[in-house]
This record gives C-alpha cells, structure tokens and sequence, in this order.
C-alpha cells in the first residue's frame, strides 16, 4: 500500500498532464457537437421562415382541357420580388413569346406561404414545340431581403394528357353531358320523393 502511495506521490505531475490532456479533449469535443447543434438548429429556424416558389405545369379536364402554369410558395415564409429568366424563349401562341406574358414579363410582387398562382397560357400543341427542355430561373427573396434562386425544366413530359383538339372538345362536351344528365336525375328523384310523401 506504501509502494502505491508513493509511486502516487512520485508521478502527480504526469497523472495531472494526462488528466488535464482528457479534460481538454472533452471540452474540445463539447464545443464541436454544441456548434454544430447551434447550426442545425438556426437551419431548423431558417427553413421553418424561408419562402420556396416553385413552377409547374398542371392539366384540368372540363368543358374544354386547360393546361396551366402554376407557380406556388411550398415554403413556410413569404416570398417578395419573384421574377423570371428563360434561356431560351419559346412561342406560346401566335405573335405572344413567353417571355411576353404579363407574369414571366413583371414578375409577382408577394406570395404567401401556400399560395398558388396560375396562369393559363400553354396551348394543346405547345409540347410539339419543346424539343428540348425549357429552362426557367425564378428568383425571389426572403423577409430578410435574401436571394434565393430555384431552376426548373419543362419537358414534353410534363403535358401529360395531351390531346387532340377534336378530342378535347368531345371528351369535355360528354363530361359536361354526364354532369347534366346527373344534376336532373338527382332533382327528378327529389320530385319523386316530394310526390310520394
């Protein structure tokens, strides 16, 4: 018990250098996974306030087929000053370029978290048209008033649906037929109900 004491009281010093080695390493060690939780937290906080405006294309049947551009804010904050680049314009309709359209020309000046913007300016032959994708740059920013840039691709491959001009008209008339021939059924057999009581 005298041996260890002594050895003990002999090498303190190296006891104390290797224990002071440990602490240190621990409080290194501390320091980075605290910075490094402070910065996914502030990320966490950062994406819960950031906008992110988004473009795609969506086709509704009716009366007549429409294809529309949708331009939403899936993210959770407000987004100021939305404007549009095209690398390489197209023609929509007839003597009208896309960039010429009132949206893509002067852009959106707020857009809430969740809200959608739709513009219908895509015609039934325009994927004809693209024969590569069109490339489209939205830039927006933030409440804090920093940029933030999202690129998008339109390709034959988002028309989906996409039909002849006859055919639409057809399939929207018989749609619209059968919605009619639904709403009398229903409003005969309130009649008949009503008469039988």
């Amino acid at each position: 018990m005298l041996a260890l004491v002594d050895f003990l009281n002999k090498n303190s010093g190296a006891f104390s250098v290797i224990f002071s080695f440990f602490v240190a390493s621990a409080t290194v060690v501390y320091a980075l996974l605290t910075s490094k939780l402070v910065s996914e937290t502030k990320q966490m906080r950062q994406a819960q306030t950031e906008p992110d405006v988004c473009l795609y294309i969506q086709t509704k049947s009716g009366w007549f087929y429409e294809t529309l551009l949708v331009i939403e804010n899936i993210g959770l904050g407000p987004a100021f000053d939305i404007f549009f680049r095209i690398k390489e314009d197209i023609e929509i309709h007839k003597d009208l370029k896309l960039s010429d359209t009132e949206i893509i020309k002067n852009g959106i000046h707020y857009l809430a978290p969740g809200q959608k913007k739709y513009y219908y300016f895509l015609n039934r032959n325009l994927s004809n048209k693209i024969e590569r994708p069109l490339e489209i740059e939205i830039v927006f920013k933030d409440r804090l008033n920093r940029e933030s840039k999202n690129k998008f691709f339109i390709s034959k491959e988002d028309f989906p649906g996409i039909i002849s001009d006859d055919q639409a008209s057809w399939i929207g008339k018989l749609t619209y037929e059968i919605k009619q021939l639904n709403t009398n059924i229903d409003s005969l057999n309130s009649r008949i109900s009503n008469l039988t009581k």
